[in-house]
């Protein structure tokens, strides 16, 4: 049990423990530990104050109206959780504006009405935190460093500028690159935060804060406080709407590099003669000459073929300009049977009518077998991972092999460079990095990729350095 002020000292010393070891353990008033302390049991205290007067001059109705005004331009279905109070209270106390047209009141929010009509009448202390919060707006932060259970270093997206902002709890479960709404409250020079969104948004979503940091430039050089506080509801409305597609996230439109909607579909077939039915297919697989693609099919004691697979290719990928072939679809024949496996309708179209052109009266279509995407992909995940295979581990490891993968990928996001990208409204990176706005978008988009790792080995990290020099853009963070 904890000693109490009048108890003796658990230390033996025989004297009072106020008098002994309690002082001891008490942090100096200008020390760290105690401005944390301070700074939450003012927080505390002030944010039932600002309740218990937002309740009396607003009424329960009108302060029930800041919940569907804090999730104004969100989804009709959305909601707030109970996670969502540690934003949504602080954003009511010192952001939301119900006495705009009550000036009389003295102030447009709640925090800021609070202290002027009470700022005489307050500790030192309390007024020193409320008008740190009043005058400091939400913004949109980006995670730079994090000190676990103690603190985290921030960026100002909007305004730049980095910040250390003292968090115990929360730091140990932020990473490096996403991005925050947050309210900074900076007392002394202790910063910590009174109110940071529950959902932490991905690195790539630094995109659209980009694009509202130019909206709300606009002609200017630079992104003021007043213009945050004039600008909230802007930032707001982006991260509620953002955090939605987080918490509910939507299958995105998927396409090949034929651009073709992603339709996985297996077609079956019936030969007349598997042997000529593997002659008079196998140059489908362009790349491999026909001594190699003879080598992998598979026949009985007697020769007669029993098993053979063919790549069905192309020369070449108009979306992909360092790819020398394309992956259409895959035929596999197992005795009288002819399987092909494509993941659009276009090429199930295109290697049927193919087929039947190759193959005359000597093949019959059976039936067509459609899979959605999201089966495909819920099946991928209930096999999990494929352990590599040893041949495949003895192939990522030849160093020729990976020489050319590098070479690939090099050729691949050299062409990238001077593709025309929508996220980049329709330029092409080298386009885009002549506009400051453009450089940034392009470097989200260039460490996007790089955290996404190398291609089948996302383990492995992917380094885009060489274009980012080519584009002129600094090589380390």
């Amino acid at each position: 049990m904890t000693a109490q002020r009048n108890d003796p000292c658990p230390c033996g010393s025989g004297a009072k423990y106020k008098k002994c070891c309690l002082p001891k353990e008490r942090p100096a008033p200008d020390s760290e530990a105690f401005l944390w302390r301070r700074l939450n049991a003012v927080d505390e205290k002030l944010v039932q104050d600002l309740l218990r007067f937002g309740s009396r001059f607003l009424g329960k109705e009108q302060i029930a109206d800041a919940r569907e005004d804090f999730l104004a331009g969100s989804d009709p279905q959305d909601d707030l959780s109970r996670d969502d109070m540690q934003t949504f209270v602080p954003w009511m106390l010192y952001a939301w504006r119900p006495f705009e047209e009550k000036r009389a009141l003295g102030a447009p929010t709640i925090a800021a009405t609070y202290l002027a009509r009470n700022a005489s009448r307050l500790d030192p202390f309390e007024r020193e935190y409320l008008e740190a919060g009043a005058a400091e707006p939400f913004s949109m932060y980006e995670v730079i460093e994090t000190f676990p259970g103690e603190a985290v270093l921030v960026e100002d997206l909007l305004r730049g500028g980095r910040v250390r902002v003292n968090e115990r709890s929360g730091s140990g479960m932020m990473r490096p690159g996403e991005v925050m709404w947050a309210h900074v409250v900076t007392v002394r020079d202790f910063s910590t935060f009174s109110g940071v969104g529950a959902v932490l948004l991905l690195p790539i979503h630094k995109l659209e804060v980009i694009d509202l940091a130019e909206e709300i430039r606009g002609r200017k050089k630079a992104i003021s406080t007043a213009d945050l506080h004039e600008q909230g509801d802007l930032l707001r409305e982006l991260y509620v709407s953002l955090r939605f597609e987080r918490l509910h996230p939507k299958m995105p439109e998927l396409r090949n590099t034929d651009g073709d909607a992603l339709a996985m579909q297996k077609l079956e077939l019936r030969v007349e003669d598997p042997e000529a039915a593997f002659a008079k297919l196998a140059d489908l697989e362009v790349m491999r000459p026909h001594e190699e693609r003879e080598r992998d099919v598979k026949r009985d004691a007697a020769g007669k073929l029993v098993h053979a697979t063919i790549a069905w290719q192309k020369r070449g990928n108009k979306k992909m300009k360092a790819w020398d072939n394309t992956i259409l679809g895959h035929l596999t024949i197992e005795g009288s049977a002819l399987t092909v496996e494509v993941n659009s309708n276009e090429r199930a179209k295109r290697i049927r009518k193919e087929i039947e052109k190759r193959l005359g009266t000597g093949v019959t279509f059976v039936r067509s077998v459609f899979t959605s995407i999201e089966k495909a992909m819920e099946e991928g995940r209930a096999k999990g991972p494929r352990p590599p295979s040893r041949e495949d581990e003895e192939l990522w490891e030849d160093p020729e092999v990976k020489a050319h993968l590098l070479e690939l990928i090099q050729r691949q996001y050299e062409a990238w460079a001077d593709e025309k990208i929508p996220a980049l409204g329709g330029k092409t990176p080298r386009q885009a990095v002549k506009s400051a706005a453009g450089r940034k978008k392009v470097e989200v988009l260039l460490a996007d990729a790089e955290a996404g790792g190398m291609p089948g080995d996302p383990e492995t990290p992917l380094d885009l350095g060489f274009l980012r020099r080519e584009l002129g853009l600094p090589t380390g963070r």
